[in-house]
């Protein structure tokens, strides 16, 4: 999966970085609240939300509460313990494996 190279203004509005900046800050917490606040298609919110979790980013888990449909997956920063083949690190401890 590659970043996209388009630096145009419109492009960067709401890159994979910009979502992320959204997550981290606590602004959004799901899909949703993402496709609310920057008017994203729910199919680019997906592309840049798959994007964050296939790079380690960003977790999701399905534990939101339901307003009537689907529970919500919630989104977090991944920032406890980060793994590479062979290596863990965590905020208290590091070492290879």
């Amino acid at each position: 999966m590659s970043w996209s190279t388009d630096h145009s203004s419109s492009a960067t509005a709401h890159s994979p970085g910009q979502v992320l900046k959204l997550i981290s800050s606590g602004a959004v917490t799901t899909r949703a609240d993402i496709a609310r606040l920057t008017g994203l298609a729910r199919s680019t919110v997906s592309q840049r939300v798959d994007a964050l979790v296939a790079h380690g980013f960003v977790d999701e888990e399905a534990d939101g509460p339901s307003t009537g449909g689907r529970p919500p997956r919630r989104l977090q920063l991944r920032t406890v313990s980060t793994r590479w083949p062979g290596w863990t690190s965590g905020l208290r401890t590091a070492g290879c494996r």
